[in-house]
């Protein structure tokens, strides 16, 4: 019976916790502290020419402001949640990125093709459909301090559409 009991303690809040979800917009990350959602700010990049190889393309955009206004512990388990279309897979989509400070601005980069580990520019995360289209994102414990953003993601971005020359809005996060 005890066990039974604990095994409830566990998933219902969960369960519970998953169908609680209601976000606002589709396609917008947002972090999950302590049982809460918490909008993060979305700020606008626009691109900066960045030297590439011929085996490499790199986009990057340059975001205003030294740091995010989001910020969270490097020892902190972090945990956002998305909301996406039905039928849309989440690894096409999400993808985020750690930044390079420079003054009072933020790059942000990633490479359309020959993406390499050394880069140092992907962040590994995992991904749980937590709902029929919501889904969590968590992030390793120990993340480096730095600044972070979600590339621009949209169904478009899903299925190869958008385009990347133009200005672009991203959700940034900071670890301290």
């Amino acid at each position: 019976m005890r066990r039974l009991l604990a095994i409830f303690l566990v998933l219902y809040p969960l369960t519970v916790f998953a169908q609680a979800y209601e976000l606002e917009y589709r396609y917008r990350p947002y972090a999950v502290v302590n049982n809460r959602i918490v909008a993060l700010q979305k700020e606008e990049g626009s691109p900066v020419a960045s030297p590439f190889s011929s085996s490499k393309t790199r986009i990057s955009y340059q975001v205003k402001g030294e740091r995010a206004a989001a910020r969270f512990a490097s020892g902190a388990t972090l945990m956002f949640v998305v909301q996406l279309e039905k039928g849309v897979d989440p690894d096409d989509v999400i993808k985020i990125v750690r930044g390079k400070e420079k003054g009072d601005k933020r790059r942000f980069s990633f490479f359309l093709t020959g993406q390499s580990r050394s880069d140092g520019y992907p962040v590994a995360f995992t991904i749980h459909r937590i709902s029929e289209d919501v889904y969590e994102i968590r992030l390793p414990g120990r993340m480096e301090k730095g600044e972070y953003a979600f590339m621009p993601m949209s169904e478009s971005s899903a299925t190869g559409g958008g385009g990347v020359a133009g200005l672009a809005r991203f959700v940034t996060f900071g670890i301290d």
